[in-house]
């Protein structure tokens, strides 16, 4: 009885150690695939973090380029508005400097002015004409003067024309400059 028993136990331990060895050997076989799993893992995530680091990269160089040729076109904007400034501050200034050479372009040059006139001036000269004569001049006269009223007229209707072109440029480069102003304190 006590043999059997032994034998029973001996039976028994190696029955536990046969299961002791399956069942280890299954883990190391679980063990193997959950360290390669751990690797494959490691492997996908450091790929994971390449690929995100690119996008990272990719997309700051673009948001960097995109600023870059923002900058450029404010930049060209403000050369564009500070030339088209400069351009009617010029204007501005050249009409309101020098008041000499206005005044000589206003005045004109004497001599041409004489010459002008001379070419205009009908010579009076009625002294030896008879009756007649004198009615004949005297309508060369009065045709003469209604030619030199008709000058005078379309010459002043043309300088209004001008002087209301004047005023409204004038009052658009007012204008223009006053936008211009308000845009800048927006900023």
């Amino acid at each position: 009885m006590h043999r059997r028993k032994v034998e029973k136990d001996i039976a028994d331990l190696k029955k536990l150690i046969d299961q002791h060895f399956v069942q280890r050997k299954k883990d190391e076989e679980d063990l193997d695939s959950l360290r390669g799993r751990i690797a494959n893992r490691k492997i996908v995530r450091d790929q994971q973090i390449q690929a995100r680091n690119q996008k990272l990269k990719a997309r700051e160089a673009q948001l960097a380029l995109e600023k870059d040729k923002r900058e450029a076109i404010e930049n060209r904007r403000k050369a564009e508005e500070e030339e088209r400034k400069k351009a009617t501050m010029a204007a501005i200034q050249y009409a309101t400097s020098n008041p000499k050479k206005r005044l000589q372009k206003k005045g004109g040059n004497k001599q041409e002015k004489k010459k002008i006139l001379a070419a205009r001036r009908k010579n009076g000269n009625i002294d030896h004409l008879t009756g007649p004569q004198l009615a004949e001049k005297a309508q060369e006269f009065f045709k003469h003067f209604t030619e030199i009223n008709e000058d005078k007229y379309n010459l002043e209707i043309t300088l209004q024309k001008h002087q209301y072109t004047l005023k409204l440029l004038r009052q658009r480069v007012h204008d223009l400059v006053g936008r211009q102003n308000k845009i800048n304190t927006r900023k």
